[in-house]
């Protein structure tokens, strides 16, 4: 069986090493910090369609006890 053979065992640990070396460069590089810049900006978002509703809340119980 080829995968227990001592001898191809080198090679398959350098490759092994440039796969996740090369995969970690891109991960860490590019992916993540897309994902945080979409993150902040859902979290900004949120926070402003937070405090537009608190708004709207506020303006509507003053337009229901203008009516009381």
């Amino acid at each position: 069986m080829p995968q227990l053979e001592i001898t191809t065992y080198p090679s398959q640990i350098f490759w092994l090493v440039v796969s996740f070396l090369i995969l970690y460069l891109i991960m860490s590089r590019i992916i993540i910090p897309r994902i945080s810049s979409v993150i902040k900006s859902r979290e900004s978002e949120i926070k402003n369609n937070i405090h537009i509703s608190e708004q709207m809340y506020k303006d509507t119980e003053i337009i229901n006890n203008e009516y009381e």
